[in-house]
């Protein structure tokens, strides 16, 4: 069971070291903040587990990507598909 909230955790990481997390400044994250530098080796990891289960979820449903995806993402969108024609042919 650990291992895979490892695994979770290694997954999102680099959301966090690339700054897409924010934490407020609330008690209830502090503990989330608390308890994940201890983790693996702490006494308690569900809220790390939930967190990082969370913030899977969220990135894989598209919600929450870097910026130069959001900006792909858009230039995809914008790109003209196949041969562009006038609407009406006179």
């Amino acid at each position: 069971e650990t291992g895979d909230k490892v695994a979770r955790a290694y997954a999102v990481q680099h959301l966090l070291e690339g700054g897409l997390i924010w934490a407020p400044n609330r008690k209830w994250a502090d503990q989330v903040i608390d308890e994940a530098a201890l983790f693996p080796r702490g006494a308690h990891d569900d809220r790390v587990d939930t967190a990082t289960a969370a913030w899977a979820f969220i990135r894989k449903s598209g919600i929450l990507s870097f910026p130069a995806e959001a900006d792909a993402d858009m230039r995809t969108k914008l790109a003209p598909r196949g041969e562009q024609r006038a609407l009406y042919d006179v």
